[in-house]
């Protein structure tokens, strides 16, 4: 650090803990279509950015 050269630091050891998401819809008894859209679409995107 003193002579101002980079260093690489590896990460890969110290990874993050698995993401829990939790989703509550209440005050119908089936979620409406969009809902039901967002939900999907926050699930494939949580999936592919921790493939």
């Amino acid at each position: 650090m003193d002579e101002g050269a980079l260093v690489k630091v590896d990460l890969r050891e110290d990874e993050p803990e698995d993401l829990v998401l939790y989703a509550l819809y209440s005050g119908r008894k089936y979620p409406l279509a969009k809902v039901k859209a967002f939900l999907d679409h926050i699930q494939w995107v949580v999936q592919r950015s921790y493939a």
